[in-house]
């Protein structure tokens, strides 16, 4: 019997640091960039919140709403696994139950 691994879902709100010369828009760069941290199954919404220039990159203010595979989504671990991902910020976590 194969054991089916359920996945959680998790709004956040992060700040994401995209480079200053990254190819696309400033929201394709954090999609790329939370897409790419392990542990997040999928992106479902991304929220501009803020934009501050910094001198190499750019500190996007985002509330995203994402699905974690269920081993990444206990509650004492899923701050650590967002912010695992390069140039990302955790500034507050809901799971959604």
């Amino acid at each position: 019997m194969a054991v089916q691994q359920r996945s959680v879902g998790v709004d956040a709100d992060l700040t994401v640091h995209v480079p200053r010369n990254d190819q696309g828009t400033l929201e394709e760069g954090v999609e790329q960039r939370v897409r790419r941290v392990d542990g997040v199954d999928r992106l479902e919404r991304v929220e501009l919140t803020g934009v501050r220039p910094r001198l190499n990159d750019m500190a996007v203010g985002v509330r995203v709403e994402v699905v974690l595979a269920a081993d990444a989504a206990d509650p004492p671990d899923v701050e650590a696994v967002l912010e695992d991902g390069f140039g990302v910020t955790v500034e507050e976590v809901t799971l959604d139950r």
